[in-house]
């Protein structure tokens, strides 16, 4: 609470607490939600007006501040002073608005989060939600669901999701809740309903913060189904939006794994190259290219191109940890290969390796991390 700086106000103000009238000129302003998720940053902020109380995506419908907070006070006579009323020299109570009970109890529901003790977030979110039914308390919905999706409660979860996003559409909240749907489906095992919902935020939302999360979960499903075809459109999409981004780079060395589990060799090669002469892309992603070109050369027995290969990585990147022994050991085996024919060990045949990349571990670490900021 903030007092207004006047004179005039300040005096009745300091009477009202002798005199046992309540408080004039105190304004409570409503507090604005929180702000959703960890959104990454990478991906393009969407453009939105500034809201109400100057806060981006701040929805229309917000609480306002409580009528009549900020009424200038009225020049009424002061009653008398009389030592023995105690009723007129006790000190009213401070009254607290619904608005900053609301702050108050989220405040505390935020710090059992950070905590991970999601049970009693859900229940202090829950008790929120059921004191005051009536009021469209959307941020708080969306934490009770946050909460109850990290206890691995997926279909509660997406049942309040829905309510946020019905509570206020158009909001960074309602993306964040159409996200953390699409995670939910997944993680529960509704593969289906995941696609569908991830390609939703693809096509029909563009500004959305989590369209590029949306892309790598999206891209990730059909390499799990070995939907290849499906998997390369959205691992190209995913160059040309996020160009010169540890994303991009990541998709590319996806989009070369397609083709070779596809059998297109050639295509996975030529992928590869594009890989090595692209100077922006970091030396250890280049260093990982070398190495698969050297692989599928390997696979498909071409001894000379693979034994070239190898070499090739030894001398432009022998300082990448991990290169050097790698190629000692294909140069070996494309030695024998070269001599006998065939490769001199018989591997277990599980397919073409599919990449865990560093930048979808960071992902996946930032997101069992992840803490919503309050932001009152």
């Amino acid at each position: 609470m903030k007092l207004r700086q006047n004179p005039f106000e300040l005096l009745l103000f300091a009477a009202g607490l002798v005199f046992g009238m309540a408080p004039l000129s105190l304004a409570s302003a409503a507090d604005a939600p929180p702000p959703p998720p960890f959104v990454n940053s990478d991906a393009p902020a969407a453009p939105s007006a500034p809201g109400a109380g100057g806060m981006p995506d701040s929805p229309a419908g917000m609480p306002d501040s409580p009528a009549g907070a900020s009424a200038q006070p009225t020049a009424t006579p002061l009653p008398s002073f009389n030592p023995n009323d105690q009723a007129n020299s006790s000190i009213a109570a401070p009254e607290i608005s619904d608005d900053q009970q609301i702050h108050n109890a989220m405040d505390m529901a935020m710090d059992m989060y950070h905590a991970e003790d999601y049970d009693a977030c859900v229940k202090a979110t829950g008790a929120i939600l059921d004191k005051y039914p009536k009021k469209q308390l959307y941020w708080v919905l969306y934490l009770n669901a946050l909460a109850l999706e990290q206890q691995d409660l997926y279909l509660p979860a997406l049942d309040r999701y829905q309510k946020v996003k019905a509570m206020a559409p158009h909001t960074t909240y309602s993306n964040a809740a159409a996200f953390r749907i699409g995670l939910c489906q997944l993680k529960s095992g509704q593969a289906e309903e995941a696609i569908y919902t991830l390609r939703d935020i693809i096509e029909n939302n563009p500004h959305s913060e989590y369209r590029l999360q949306a892309y790598l979960h999206l891209g990730n499903l059909y390499r799990t189904s070995r939907e290849w075809k499906a998997a390369q459109r959205i691992y190209k999409d995913l160059i040309h939006y996020y160009p010169n981004t540890s994303w991009a780079w990541t998709s590319t060395l996806y989009l070369a794994e397609t083709h070779a589990h596809q059998g297109d060799i050639n295509g996975a090669l030529h992928v590869y190259q594009g890989m090595l002469r692209d100077q922006a892309m970091p030396v250890i992603m280049r260093a990982q290219a070398q190495l698969r070109m050297g692989d599928l050369e390997i696979a498909d027995q071409r001894w000379l191109e693979a034994l070239q290969t190898y070499r090739e990585a030894l001398r432009d990147f022998s300082n990448v940890p991990g290169v050097a022994a790698t190629c000692d050991e294909k140069i070996k085996i494309a030695t024998e290969g070269r001599r006998w024919g065939r490769v001199p060990y018989r591997q277990v045949n599980k397919g073409i390796h599919v990449t865990a990349a560093p930048e979808d571990e960071k992902y996946q670490l930032e997101q069992e991390q992840e803490k919503v900021p309050y932001q009152p």
